[in-house]
């Protein structure tokens, strides 16, 4: 390529002229397809007045075979199609076949020349350079559609801002703060946020969350932060009272965190994947995820696996975090690029990030500038001027450079007519698309020499060097693009943070940022006199030059930090669903004034250590060397710690000894411990009971061959209470006990359990939990309905209780001390019949019950009470009361963690199967198909529609069922008794709430469903067992008319076997023996 160009650039004749061997010259033909057509449509025919210009003679058939071939008409498995002429056929010609594969190479040279820069177009064009008419991005049909090619598309910016406002288009309507502030709510807490800083020593990441949370605290929001690894940063958020907390490492659980808490979680860098992973699975599927992502690297690289399979499974993984994100956030529209094989129409931009500044800076800590400028061959006289553009790839670049080299000579050519200045040589840095051996460098040299600079002073830098390097050896850096951008470009940021003096184009975006004279220099797109005036202007006065590079040093440390944090607030408002008992954020235009223009470098202080991001490799062009297989050990090893051998006391042989000695002595004392525990332990059960059980448990498992003995079910017989632990999905792992025998899992999905215990599986129990829907619905109540549904089969204590897998998260989990008080309670029985709660209702919400319960259920829980109420029990239009319940006398019971006897658990779900039927019956069109919950005002809540107002049914059934209602403290283990019994006189409805009337309205509704099967929809039939007294005798019938069914089969059996027997062969034989011998008696005769 450099002989041709240099050939070129001497001119000598036409291309007809040169020689075969030249002509011959060119690149593969997937190459020449890959140019746009429109390039193809340009005349290459050079003007008069070129001195060293090249004249192409083409016939108007050569010009057809090469525009085919640019239009990717022609392909190496396809013949190319010649027409005949007036002398015979071609094809038996050789010489014509000469001139087809001598058209075709030179149509390959060209290509390859127009490819990297029309070296024709450059020679034609330079001479009167003009604004560029039009924006060089434009909107294709490729980027309006999606992000997922193959290739780097060359208006990626372009795309990546339509990808932002289409995610922004399909965001779901939702009312505003002002309407939302307009509505009457029971907020008694902020909006909860967690954020996710994996590495607290990792400065960029922390700088920049740390400003974000600043923001977010003016709005008012509660924060709270998790990370993997500690760090010197956590000082810093300990300063703005952020709370911190370290996640521990656990292999076969998830993060033990409950993040259904949160209105939305905020997670930074690709390190936070491993913790993002918890949010993929029930119970936190639906809380809103913020992933930024600041890494520039590419996530679709195949080297390092040893196998197709191993590839893709990384790359399922990281995909589906991806698409559990609600919105990935980038800094800037160039880095989304990288991540185009994991695009989902969820990738946002929010300009801003003090990634830039904090890798200039670091690199100048590590260098010296004159060993830079010595590695790219430059002296202390050279004034040199790098030229960068954007990342972006498109047809006009070699325009925008022609005219920096211009202005260039021009300042050389100044330089040289004074006779008493020093004016060094002027170098020209070109910052070029693609590596260093890219074939655009010999464009650029046949440019420079063109405008007239020497051979030698031009030179092309790949984005495979040392960009930060080349970026601090400049005495000025220019950037060239001159079409309008949709942020402020990020190598600028880095070029100011060098302490450069920069000159930029006079677009909206830089215009918005830099002021001309002041911070940077600015001139008109595509005016080179004006170009060449400021190059003059800054070279002529050096003071004013650095002083002006340090003040655009100023601005890239805080740039564009306000603006992001704002551009959050709006974000949030439109993704966050802030729930009842939520305060609302304020508005983000209220506080735009209040906000800190600039990251908070203050808060870092001095950090003497830097701990380097083993994922970041280079954050200026859309290229890396990084691939997933070391990505993904690089972030499982960034939260581990590392140790020096000094770090640790070593044992000496004597201390081995002690340590053995003490070792056996501990060992035989718990073993004889455990002992005396185990004789002394007392049954709470008969012995024939027990051993009854243990038979029946025993043929129940040789049934099962695949399933092995787990003794532990067994010795949970002798427990008075077995308290069930309701949860749904593996997310909820963590908070669950295991191998206890006062505690079993209860899952509401199969596959959720947890496969190493002993879990029931409630949607096998229950066939209603096999739609989503009523396991939304009807939350812990799923799990009621699947242990009463014949409760004998898997419970047979006395007792029985339920704690979901959130009590531990909300701190309302029986501690030992309460878990023996509850024990001993139950075992004496001295409160007979009660109810015993260790949750109790919120102090901030209303006393009243009522008042408490429309709080929480968006202020209609009285009105759908009494409809569901009056259809319950037949009670007329006109009824308008409540059941009683005093606002003195005590608190109430929450978050369904209650224990009760076995019986009166029955009797309870009889009654909520009733109630939840009736409820459903009501609500099921207007939730179901239409998503509108009447009990509440928010999304998310309204997901889970019936499950506040269920929680408190267990108080009302209590109350007026005549129980006692005791509230353990799950800390202390204290006992109190709530709402006295005899107090509760002349008030309780007990009518409603008779043992008889509820087992004859449940008996009404199984024989309506045994005597009619009406095809309506009906869940009660589905809540549990159908059982009424007819059923006896049904049963009977049933089982009398199997029996007449196999006597009658047997009677038709034995006739067809007697209608074609078979004589005995013995008999026959006997017979015939005896006829003879009677016959030979008679002959004697």
């Amino acid at each position: 390529m450099r002989d041709i160009s240099s050939q070129a650039s001497r001119g000598g004749g036409t291309w007809n002229d040169r020689p075969n061997s030249m002509r011959g010259t060119g690149l593969a033909l997937k190459r020449a397809q890959s140019i746009t057509p429109d390039r193809v449509t340009d005349r290459l025919s050079i003007p008069n007045g070129v001195s060293n210009g090249v004249h192409l003679e083409y016939g108007e058939r050569d010009r057809e075979a090469a525009a085919s071939v640019f239009k990717g008409k022609i392909t190496p498995s396809r013949s190319v199609k010649v027409e005949k002429s007036e002398g015979g056929c071609f094809w038996n010609s050789r010489l014509v076949l000469i001139r087809v594969l001598i058209t075709f190479m030179a149509a390959c040279f060209l290509a390859a020349t127009l490819m990297q820069g029309s070296i024709m177009r450059l020679l034609k064009h330079t001479d009167f350079l003009t604004v560029p008419e039009g924006d060089y991005i434009k909107d294709t049909e490729s980027s309006k559609s999606r992000l997922a090619v193959t290739e780097v598309s060359p208006y990626c910016e372009r795309a990546v801002w339509l990808a932002t406002l289409n995610f922004t288009e399909h965001l779901p309507k939702k009312s505003s703060l002002q309407e939302l502030s307009t509505l009457g709510r029971f907020s008694r807490r902020p909006p909860r946020l967690a954020m996710i800083c994996p590495n607290l020593g990792t400065v960029p990441d922390s700088l920049y969350l740390i400003t974000i949370a600043r923001g977010l605290q003016w709005l008012g929001y509660d924060l709270e932060l998790y990370a993997r690894q500690d760090g010197h940063l956590r000082s810093a958020w300990d300063d703005i009272g952020v709370r911190v907390y370290l996640v521990p490492e656990n292999e076969n659980y998830k993060s033990p965190v409950d993040w259904s808490t949160f209105e939305g979680v905020i997670a930074v860098s690709l390190a936070a994947k491993k913790i993002l992973s918890s949010l993929e699975q029930d119970p936190f599927v639906d809380i809103p995820v913020i992933w930024i992502i600041q890494e520039n690297v590419v996530l679709d690289q195949v080297t390092g696996f040893n196998s197709s399979t191993e590839l893709k499974i990384v790359l399922d993984s990281w995909q589906g975090v991806f698409n559990r994100s609600s919105v990935v956030v980038f800094p800037n529209y160039y880095v989304p690029m990288m991540y185009k094989e994991f695009y989902n129409e969820k990738f946002y931009v929010i300009a801003g990030s003090p990634w830039d500044v904090w890798e200039a800076e670091q690199y100048m800590s590590t260098h010296r500038r004159q060993d830079v400028r010595s590695k790219f061959g430059l002296s202390s006289e050279d004034f040199t001027m790098v030229v960068v553009g954007s990342p972006c790839v498109y047809s006009g670049i070699w325009k925008e450079h022609a005219l920096i080299l211009k202005a260039a000579a021009s300042l050389m050519s100044a330089g040289s007519g004074l006779e008493d200045a020093v004016f060094g040589p002027v170098r020209v840095l070109v910052l070029g698309h693609g590596n260093s051996t890219s074939a655009y460098k010999d464009a650029l040299q046949v440019m420079s020499q063109h405008v007239g600079m020497p051979s030698g002073l031009v030179q092309h830098v790949g984005i495979d060097e040392d960009i930060h390097g080349l970026l601090w050896t400049a005495d000025t850096v220019v950037y060239a693009s001159v079409s309008e951008e949709h942020a402020f470009p990020p190598i600028l940021v880095r070029a100011m943070t060098f302490e450069r003096p920069v000159i930029l184009p006079d677009l909206g975006v830089i215009r918005q940022h830099i002021v001309h004279g002041h911070s940077g220099f600015l001139f008109p797109p595509g005016d080179e006199e004006a170009l060449g005036r400021v190059l003059w202007d800054m070279k002529n006065n050096p003071l004013r030059t650095h002083k002006i590079a340090a003040e655009g040093k100023l601005v890239a440390r805080d740039l564009l930090a306000g603006e992001s944090v704002l551009e959050y607030g709006h974000l949030l408002e439109k993704l966050l669903d802030f729930p009842e008992d939520a305060q609302l954020p304020r508005l983000t235009d209220e506080i735009q004034a209040l906000i800190p223009q600039g990251w908070r470098w203050d808060l870092l202080g001095e950090i003497s250590t830097v701990e380097e991001n083993t994922t970041v490799k280079d954050l200026l062009y859309l290229k890396s060397e990084t691939d997933l297989k070391p990505l993904e050990n690089d972030l499982d090893t960034m939260d581990s710690d590392s140790y020096s051998m000094d770090d640790f006391d070593w044992l000496e042989d004597k201390d081995w000894e002690q340590e053995r000695v003490a070792f056996a002595s501990e060992l035989e004392e718990r073993v004889e411990e455990d002992e005396m525990t185990d004789r002394l332990e007392a049954l709470h059960t008969s012995f024939e009971d027990v051993s009854k059980y243990v038979k029946k448990m025993e043929t129940r498992w040789q049934k099962d061959e695949h399933r092995e003995r787990d003794n532990l079910e067994i010795e949970r017989v002798g427990q008075p209470i077995i308290i069930y632990e309701t949860f749904r999905g593996s997310g909820a792992w963590s908070f669950l006990h295991r191998e206890h025998l006062l505690y079993q899992g209860l899952s509401l999905s199969t596959k959720g359990k947890r496969p190493d215990a002993d879990d029931i599986d409630g949607q096998a129990r229950l066939p209603l939990l096999n739609e989503s829907y009523y396991r939304d619905v009807l939350c812990e109540f799923g799990g009621f309905f699947a242990m009463g549904n014949f409760i004998d089969r898997v419970h047979r204590n006395i007792w029985i209780g339920f704690q979901p897998w959130r009590a531990v998260s909300q701190k309302v989990a029986l501690s030992q001390k309460a878990e023996a008080s509850l024990m001993r309670a139950v075992t004496s029985s001295e409160d007979g019949d009660a109810l015993y709660f260790w949750s109790q209702s919120d102090t901030q919400l209303p006393d009243d019950f009522w008042a408490m319960c429309d709080a929480v259920n968006g202020g209609n829980c009285r009105n759908v009470f009494r409809e569901t109420w009056k259809q319950m029990y037949g009670l007329p239009s006109t009824w308008m009361r409540l059941p009683p319940m005093p606002s003195h006398g005590g608190t109430w019971s929450t978050r369904n963690c209650w224990a009760l006897p076995t019986s009166s658990f029955l009797e309870f779900v009889r009654f909520a199967r009733i109630f939840v039927d009736v409820l459903d019956a009501q609500h099921y069109t207007e939730h179901h198909d239409e998503g509108r919950c009447c009990l509440s005002r928010s999304k998310a809540e309204g997901q889970h529609c019936y499950c506040r107002l269920l929680e408190g049914l267990i108080n009302v059934w209590a109350y007026h069922s005549a129980r006692k209602m005791i509230y353990l403290d799950p800390e202390s283990g204290a006992m109190r008794e709530q709402h006295n019994l005899e107090n509760r006189k002349g008030i309780m409805w007990a009518k409603f709430f008779q043992r008889d009337l509820l087992q004859s309205m449940d008996e009404d509704l199984a024989e309506e469903f045994d005597d009619e099967r009406p095809n309506k929809r009906w869940i009660w039939p589905l809540t549990g067992e159908v059982f009424w007294r007819g059923s006896i005798d049904k049963e009977r019938q049933e089982r009398y008319r199997a029996k007449l069914e196999k006597k009658r089969r047997q009677l038709e059996r034995q006739a067809r076997q007697s209608k074609y027997k078979q004589k005995p062969i013995g008999k026959v034989l006997k017979t015939e023996a005896k006829s003879g011998i009677v016959m030979r008696k008679l002959r004697l005769q």
